[in-house]
């Protein structure tokens, strides 16, 4: 078998010594660092398998180990070399400053080229020989060489001085920070002696880490200090706020920059100090003064300025009081008192400038709300910003509608348009509820928009959906609130019933117009009914008292549905309380009548004009009845619907100019129908809803609300209790109860 030979350690460090390390020197000495190729040494792969292969074979032998010999020589070697190459060439130099740094810069980035070569050829004596010898890596051991050889000769040749780093260190640092101010006052300067000086403090440092910290960066940040102290009051007084802030920023931006690249990323923290303190804290009493600058700035609406402003000052003194007190100035000057809508856009406009430019600050914040309150909490603007929330509404919905329209034609337009007329009109309703927010007595404001969606739910005006959407925006901290979520449920479950009756019986609503009430004399027209839409809700949280029609006698063509509807809807919502709102069920009628304004010998076969009638079931039951006769008599008309005289004249009055009303006897208005082709009589119900007359409603409302629940809650009490129990007893233990809470309450339905 073959066995192969040892090496001996003199025949191995010869190769090595000869063939590679002395090669490597002799081409350290000759090259020129301005040369334009980056690699100072030049090893080809072979080359380096080659060596780094004898080093591992003399390491690994079992017959000798030559890796503490291989340690020791290869220092001797580095010793040699930095003492006979470089030490001699630097100290016949020391005497000229700048010389003597150019010449160290040169030698010691040569020296890191080569032990980093070095480093990867013995770094099998860092993997095992140095851990279990307990000796400095081949780096370090390298670093520590060139620091004694040639920093302490340069402290022998310079000074008596016992310490080892005083000569070097007072030179090296004397030309860094003088280079550090000459870049301040806009001179070149050689940014890798920088960086090389940098280095040096941090490697060649015996006292781990704390050289740089303690001897240079204390002397970096006192020049820095100096310098700008001495710069900021010319600055200051020639320039105006903003460009001493933009100057200021610059100074931060490329002295951070610069201390990143060049000098120690763990001085970023105390340069930025030092600036601010230089440039800002000690310059607050002429910011300050400066500070009414700002109108302008809030005038042209700058806000990336104003927020570089604040992003320096924030720390100032009272800078959040002087802000403020400047912005208040501004907006009481500018604001439009009687505008709803300038108000609510400006104040809108300011308040992102607040949440953008002044970090959202709480104090400037407070300043602004309290600027506007005063006009928001006005009537009059809160009657402006129920409207403007309602319109809104109102013509989200109507676009929805077309957008359905559009997409079941399958319109292929371009919409690109419209999509930035959707986003403005987003942020139109965030602008009515930030000023929303404003409101100090949001639930009066609830009350009424209760009203009015009340009105849009019930005329179909507005999308259920839509109206979610604003509802989510408000501001969920009301009772109010809950209410209205509970409408929207009710008139979603309205309608579904509604399509799912008409869906069971198979017809939408088909009317018989021949049964009509009856009445003798000549025929004047024929009222044909074209739709009926039932709506009844189920909860008491709506904002409209019980009409006092609930036992009227209708046309018998609406009473027929209507019972079926009834038992329908009862069937379906066995727990839910039946409310049907007579007055706000809409019916849609053509009208044919005889032309009194024409000519009286026209043929009676002649097409008789006609009219769109929108009207509710009551309306309805009264027009039906003037199909046969020309006018009527109060009294008959109180036996038929089975209503009193008050309930009539409510009808008559919403139907406005429909009727003549003469001698207790009622006619139809034909001059009336003669100019209108299209009458809308349920309109009249709807817009009393629209008013803010009608508070005393709502707190109605609320109290029959309030009733409902009391009786619910004490009704569960009392079943938890007896478990069982038939009407009679359950009423009298009830009644016991509200007398005890000294509460009258009269039951004007049956439970069942």
């Amino acid at each position: 078998m073959y066995k192969e030979e040892s090496i001996t350690f003199d025949s191995g460090w010869k190769r090595l010594k000869l063939e590679f390390i002395d090669k490597i020197e002799r081409n350290l000495e000759t090259y020129d660092l301005n040369n334009n190729d980056d690699r100072l040494i030049k090893l080809k792969p072979n080359e380096y398998i080659t060596y780094y292969k004898l080093v591992y074979d003399m390491c690994t032998q079992k017959d000798s180990n030559y890796s503490e010999m291989l340690y020791n020589h290869l220092g001797q070697s580095l010793g040699e070399f930095i003492k006979n190459k470089v030490k001699n060439v630097i100290l016949e130099r020391c005497e000229d400053e700048d010389e003597l740094v150019q010449l160290i810069y040169q030698y010691w980035v040569k020296y890191k080229s080569y032990i980093n070569i070095l480093k990867g050829i013995f770094s099998y004596l860092d993997r095992f020989y140095v851990p279990l010898a307990l000796q400095p890596t081949v780096y370090e051991y390298a670093m520590a060489i060139f620091q004694k050889h040639i920093l302490k000769q340069l402290k022998r040749k310079l000074t008596e001085s016992l310490q080892v780093f005083d000569p070097y260190k007072e030179n090296i640092r004397k030309y860094l920070l003088d280079s550090l101010d000459a870049k301040r006052r806009g001179d070149d300067l050689n940014n890798s002696h920088v960086s090389a000086i940098v280095e040096m403090y941090n490697k060649l440092d015996s006292t781990v880490g704390l050289q740089y910290k303690e001897d240079l960066e204390p002397q970096i940040l006192e020049r820095c200090s100096n310098y700008y102290k001495k710069i900021a009051p010319i600055w200051i007084n020639d320039l105006s706020l903003l460009d001493y802030m933009y100057i200021i920023q610059y100074c931060i931006d490329d002295e951070l920059d610069y201390c990143n690249k060049y000098l120690n990323k763990n001085t970023n923290e105390s340069i930025y100090n030092t600036i601010l303190t230089s440039l800002l804290y000690n310059q607050q009493d002429k910011i300050n003064s400066k500070l009414k600058e700002l109108n302008t700035l809030f005038d042209t609406y700058q806000t990336n300025d104003l927020k570089l402003i604040y992003k320096l000052t924030h720390k100032l003194n009272n800078i959040n009081e002087r802000i403020a007190n400047s912005l208040k100035e501004y907006i009481l000057g500018n604001i439009k008192e009687n505008d709803s809508d300038h108000m609510i856009k400006f104040y809108n406009k300011y308040l992102y400038l607040i949440q953008f430019s002044f970090d959202n600050n709480n104090y400037i914040l407070n300043v602004y709300h309290s600027i506007f309150k005063s006009y928001v909490n006005s009537s009059q603007f809160t009657s402006q910003l129920l409207s403007l929330f309602h319109d809104y509404i109102i013509s989200k919905s109507s676009e929805e509608g077309e957008d359905e329209g559009l997409e079941e034609s399958g319109s292929n337009a371009n919409t690109n348009g419209s999509n930035a007329e959707e986003n403005n009109k987003g942020h139109r309703v965030d602008d009515y509820v930030n000023v929303y927010n404003l409101l100090d007595d949001k639930n009066d404001f609830l009350n009424i928009y209760k009203m009015n969606m009340c009105y849009r739910l019930l005329t179909g005006k507005s999308h259920i959906d839509q109206e979610t959407r604003v509802l989510n925006k408000l501001s969920h901290d009301e009772p109010n609130i809950n209410h209205l979520y509970k409408m929207l449920d009710d008139i979603k479950k309205s309608n579904k019933l509604y399509w799912n009756y008409v869906s069971n019986k198979g017809s939408d609503m088909d009317i018989d117009t021949n049964q009509q009430l009856g009445s003798m004399g000549d025929e004047q027209g024929v009222t044909l009914v074209k739709h009926n839409k039932f709506i009844a809700i189920c909860s008491v949280y709506w904002p409209i008292s019980p009409s006092g029609f609930e036992d009227v006698r209708a046309n018998e063509i609406f009473l027929n549905d209507l019972n079926e509807y009834q038992q329908y809807y009862k069937q379906n919502n066995k727990f839910k309380r039946f409310q049907y709102l007579h007055d706000y069920s809409p019916v849609e009628m053509v009208y044919e009548y005889r032309d009194h304004s024409s000519n009286d010998n026209t043929s009676p076969d002649a097409k008789m004009p006609e009219r769109k009638i929108t009207c509710n079931i009551l309306q309805a039951t009264l027009i039906l009845m003037f199909n046969k006769v020309d006018s009527i008599k109060t009294d008959l008309v109180l036996s038929e619907m089975n209503i009193k005289y008050e309930q009539l004249i409510r009808i008559v009055e919403s139907c406005q100019e429909f009727f003549n009303y003469d001698n207790d006897e009622l006619s139809v208005n034909y001059e009336h129908l003669y100019r209108n082709r299209e009458l809308n009589l349920i309109n009249n119900i709807y817009k009393p809803l629209l008013t803010t007359g009608n508070r005393g409603k709502v707190k109605h409302r609320e109290t029959l609300l309030e009733n409902y629940n009391l009786i619910d809650s004490v009704i569960v009490k009392i079943m938890k209790k007896y478990k069982k129990l038939n009407q009679s007893n359950l009423l009298n233990i009830l009644d016991t109860n509200f007398r005890n809470l000294h509460v009258s309450v009269n039951y004007t339905e049956q439970v069942s």
